[in-house]
């Protein structure tokens, strides 16, 4: 991709479970980043407040070209300040007569407030 952004994927560290140490259950700790590079192409956000509380819904969707890039659901993207939580299965769609894939597509979605 010739506009692409840095981006840096986070993925949450998996600690035994306090109640069975067989298990293994996701920290609040990440791990150390990845960087890759995309195109982030925002969707929609939504304002919604209640008594006491505001917050904006952002959607979004991250194409990246490298494909090897391992991007999984409930990973966290971050770009300076921002921080989205990848949603569902990242697909890489394929062309079924020649096999290439372009990208991978990314749903975000990103709370403030």
């Amino acid at each position: 991709m010739e506009f692409s952004e840095r981006f840096e994927r986070l993925r949450q560290v998996l600690v035994p479970s306090a109640t069975n140490p067989d298990r293994m259950v996701k920290s609040a700790d990440f791990g150390e980043p990845v960087e890759f590079f995309g195109f982030l192409d925002s969707q929609s956000s939504v304002e919604s407040s209640s008594v006491g509380r505001e917050q904006v819904q952002v959607s979004a969707t991250l194409f990246v070209s490298d494909l090897s890039v391992d991007i999984r659901r409930g990973d966290r993207i971050r770009s300076g300040e921002r921080l989205w939580k990848v949603l569902g299965f990242p697909p890489a769609p394929m062309n079924p007569f020649t096999g290439w894939r372009p990208y991978r597509e990314i749903r975000l979605a990103e709370v403030v407030g």
